[in-house]
This record gives structure tokens, C-alpha cells and sequence, in this order.
């Protein structure tokens, strides 16, 4: 998650993890995928799913199952799942160092248990530019197997303040939600509020924000998947952080995880500030319409259609076709005209296409009469086009 400043997110036994439920739809790098359900992935982000803060904001039939309603209600796609037989946990330590440094090394929403938990343990304690670990840093790290400790959860999360490299938004973003899904969601809201506290009252003041900045940020993300009285609670812990925040950066972002839209309008609009806007769509349609980035499916949950036409005409500016692939995952899980006709915009169109066209087949009964419609119209070469695509992968 960008910042302002960058322009650029002793404890008793633990709950049996919440498997992923059928409808959670992810798609990998380059091609789609199968959900976090289907290979058997877990996550402790769900533990209150059916008492969480989010769920006020459950819009019913936006996504094409129960499921997906509730997980973008829950700040959807900003969570993650853990695999225990991923094959890129034969060598986890090799594979951290070659996937996480490579260009688009990321994983999305399903990640190896094992390089997983390698990832926070050397995150935590070395600096990457950007996206990349420092090996120099991180390789004595990499080599610790064993499961994080609940005790050892607040001194990682407390290291990325102390440990003053930079890093940037996405992989804080990734560090901090593997951790949730390692050790549920209020522990993992508890560590960062205390890491944050302890960091603003330090005789040594912060001296970067990008980090404290995408914490930030994650923080109003995480209250969606508490109890109503733990995320009430939590922001009274962050409006008393706004008097002592000693960086006008992170107060802005501080404001912005709790303050709506007025929050994330003071930051200006960059896209990933509306993360957690809720209660001003057109906001966050006008934050979509000039972005650089496409910085998230949550936006369009938040926005809805005009989310989706504000992305329309430059859509091209994605600067990869792993963000192509992001976007295409996104719009498949929305029940919206717009999301289907984008999408086929993709599939005819984009670098992504073979990940676009797999996508939009598995709405074909919805999409046909969307596209069969659109095909009469201004555009119509493209979704005839389209639907020539559909009709060749059998759908």
C-alpha cells in the first residue's frame, strides 16, 4: 500500500483453523487458479466470521455466492490462506529467497505455510527495496523452521518499526496478514496497536513512514474481521494514537483507517487511501477514476459499477500482466453488467487474456446475455469477439 510520502499497505492452545469455504475465488500470477477451498487452504482470519464488525456491510448478491458477499464485506481480497502441502515448501528457504525476490514473486491470496512463515520471521528482521528480501540479512533467519510463537508475534511486529530499512507497502501488507492468518485477527490487531503505541512514545521518533503508514492502513482492515466492541475498541486506541503520532503522514493515515472518506480525501486520491471507505461510494469512484494503479477488488466492492467505468478507460495503464490477472480476479467475482463487460475487455485485449477468457467462462450463464447485449452497441466488435472466445473454451 503506498503512502502519502512515497506515492506509492504465554498464550493458550490455538483455535483449529477456519478452512476456506467453497466461493472464495483467487487466481494465481498468470492463470487462474483454484480457491483457497479447493487446494485446502486454512486461515485464521475467519475465526469471528460470524460475528464480525464487517458484516454491517454485507451487501447481498454483489458477488455471485453467499460466501464472496461476506468476504468482501470482510475486506476481501486483504487476507490470506495458508497451504501445508504447497510444493514450494520442498525447499521453503531457497524458495523465499527465489520467489520473493524475483519481479513477481509475490503470492496472492494462498501461501505456502512453511515460506510463509520464513517470510514474516525475515521480513521482520532485515530491509528490502521495494519487493525484495536482502539475503545478507535474512538467510540466518530463513533457516528457523518452527512455527511462530504467540509470545514471539508482538517482538516481530515491534521490529518493524525498530528495524529502520525501508520496505515497502505490499509486502508490510503480506507481513502483517499472514500473521492474522497464523494467529487470528484480534491478536494479531492487538500487537500492531501496541507496536505502535510503544513506537510513538520512544525518545527516538520514527523516522520513516512507510512502514507505520501500510500498518496503518491494515489496522482499519483488521477491525472488519473483530467483534463490533474489539474494533470499537480499537479505535479508541487509534484516536488516542492521532495525539501522539509524531509524523504528519501517519497521523493522515492513522485518519484515514478510521475517519471515512474526509480521512482519505486529506491524503488525496490515490486509490489504496479508500481501502477503508465505507461510507462515501462516489468517493471512491472518484479516487478509481485517476489513480495510476488499480490498487484493489475491495474498491469496487466499496464503489460498486461506477468504480468499474471510472477503470474502464485506462485500464491499459496496469504495468504488468500480473496486475492484469489481479484485475481480471477481482471483476470475475463481482455480479455486476460493467465487471463483464471489462473483463471480456480483457479477455479480447489485454496481456492477461488466457487468465481473462479462463475467468469470464466460469460466468458464462451470467455474462452471455450481458456481452450478446453489449455486442450491439458502440463496442459491439469487442464483446462479439468475446463471446467467439467463450464459445471456443466450450462455454
Amino acid at each position: 500500500m503506498p503512502t502519502k510520502k512515497s506515492g506509492g499497505v504465554g498464550a493458550s492452545r490455538a483455535p483449529r483453523p477456519v478452512k476456506a469455504r467453497a466461493g472464495a475465488a483467487r487466481t494465481a500470477k498468470v492463470k487462474a487458479e483454484p480457491s483457497p477451498a479447493a487446494l485446502d487452504a486454512v486461515t485464521r482470519a475467519l475465526d469471528h466470521r460470524d460475528d464480525a464488525a464487517g458484516r454491517a456491510f454485507l451487501q447481498p448478491g454483489f458477488a455471485y455466492t453467499p460466501e464472496q458477499d461476506l468476504l468482501f464485506a470482510l475486506g476481501w481480497p486483504h487476507l490470506r490462506w495458508l497451504r501445508d502441502d504447497h510444493p514450494d515448501d520442498v525447499e521453503p528457504t531457497e524458495a523465499t529467497l527465489m520467489r520473493i525476490s524475483s519481479e513477481n514473486g509475490w503470492y496472492g491470496l494462498v501461501w505456502p505455510r512453511g515460506l510463509a512463515t520464513r517470510f514474516v520471521r525475515g521480513y521482520a528482521r532485515s530491509s528490502v527495496n521495494a519487493c525484495n528480501l536482502n539475503p545478507t540479512h535474512a538467510l540466518p533467519v530463513l533457516a528457523d523452521a518452527t512455527p511462530i510463537r504467540a509470545g514471539e508475534g508482538p517482538r516481530l511486529m515491534a521490529q518493524l518499526f525498530g528495524n529502520r530499512r525501508y520496505r515497502g507497502g505490499a509486502p508490510t501488507e503480506h507481513f502483517v496478514f499472514l500473521l492474522e492468518a497464523m494467529h487470528g485477527t484480534e491478536q494479531v490487531l492487538s500487537w500492531a496497536l501496541t507496536a505502535f503505541e510503544q513506537a510513538t512514545t520512544a525518545t527516538e521518533p520514527l523516522d520513516r513512514d512507510e512502514e507505520a503508514c501500510t500498518l496503518a492502513t491494515t489496522m482499519g482492515l483488521l477491525m472488519l474481521r473483530v467483534p463490533p466492541a474489539a474494533a470499537a475498541a480499537a479505535r479508541v486506541r487509534i484516536e488516542a494514537l492521532l495525539e501522539t503520532a509524531p509524523t504528519e503522514p501517519l497521523r493522515e493515515h492513522l485518519r484515514a483507517a478510521i475517519g471515512g472518506a474526509a480521512g482519505a480525501q486529506a491524503l488525496g486520491l490515490q486509490p489504496s487511501f479508500y481501502l477503508n471507505v465505507t461510507d462515501d461510494p462516489a468517493a471512491v469512484a472518484a479516487a478509481a477514476k485517476v489513480g495510476k494503479h488499480i490498487t484493489s477488488g475491495r474498491l469496487i466492492f466499496l464503489g460498486g459499477a461506477d468504480v468499474v467505468r471510472a477503470i474502464l478507460p485506462h485500464w491499459r495503464r496496469v504495468e504488468s500482466e500480473h496486475e492484469t490477472v489481479a484485475l481480471a480476479r477481482w471483476l470475475a467475482e463481482v455480479q455486476l453488467p460493467e465487471a463483464i463487460e471489462l473483463l471480456a475487455t480483457l479477455a479480447v485485449g489485454s496481456r492477461a487474456r488466457a487468465a481473462a477468457t479462463a475467468l469470464l467462462a466460469t460466468r458464462v450463464a451470467y455474462a452471455r446475455p450481458i456481452l450478446e447485449q453489449a455486442a450491439k452497441g458502440p463496442s459491439g466488435d469487442t464483446y462479439q469477439k468475446a463471446l467467439a472466445l467463450l464459445a471456443r473454451a466450450g462455454g
